[in-house]
């Protein structure tokens, strides 16, 4: 059971993200893999973009001893689509 005011996460339950990666476009028309600070950059506006149309909080906190950035969104669920990619849905709450 978690202290009060301490957050308790079953690792358990989390699962892997499975999506298409995005590529940066080379000069002579071929692509690469974005490097990390590039990938950070577009994940941080991306969640930006969201945070117009919702909440959104992040925090830091310890997992298994390292340090790990956590993003919540109220109101919205993982899942996975037909082709077993994850997608991210708003639930309605209170029959909203």
């Amino acid at each position: 059971m978690a202290e009060a005011g301490r957050l308790a996460i079953d690792l358990r339950r989390a699962s892997p993200l499975i999506a298409e990666e995005i590529r940066a476009r080379q000069p002579a028309g071929d692509s690469r893999p974005l490097r990390e600070q590039e990938a950070a950059s577009l994940l941080l506006r991306a969640l930006g973009a969201l945070s117009q149309r919702a909440k959104i909080f992040t925090m830091n906190i310890q997992i298994q001893g390292k340090p790990t950035a956590l993003t919540l969104i109220p109101g919205a669920s993982f899942s996975l689509d037909r082709a077993g990619k994850t997608i991210i849905r708003k639930e309605k709450i209170n029959g909203r």
